[in-house]
């Protein structure tokens, strides 16, 4: 068995291993995502109102109604129909001859050429 050098085994906490430069660089690397975190919650807070404000400045700024003219419109009266003109339909209708159909022979006869 070899002796240790006396100078290397006091010193031995001073180097840090690799998984302790790790981690330490793992827990830096979340600090800085947190930090921007809360900055753009912020910068989005502030818009979000921003945007609310106009909002709500564009819709209590409604226009007044104007009273529009309200159309009267004419009331439809039925024509009272005399029973002297009804007679005079019947008569028009009862006094047109009825077309008689042709029978099927002088369908057949007259053909077309």
């Amino acid at each position: 068995m070899k002796k240790k050098a006396k100078g290397s085994a006091e010193n031995p906490g001073d180097e840090k291993s690799i998984f302790r430069k790790a981690g330490e660089t793992v827990g830096i690397i979340g600090h800085e995502i947190v930090e921007g975190k809360n900055l753009l919650v912020e910068k989005v807070t502030e818009e979000f109102t921003v945007v609310k404000d106009a909002i709500k400045k564009k819709l209590s700024k409604k226009p007044k109604a104007t009273k529009k003219a309200i159309k009267r419109t004419a009331k439809k009266v039925v024509a009272k129909v005399s029973k002297k003109a009804v007679a005079k339909s019947k008569k028009k209708i009862a006094a047109k001859p009825k077309k008689k159909k042709a029978s099927k022979k002088a369908v057949k006869g007259k053909k077309k050429k």
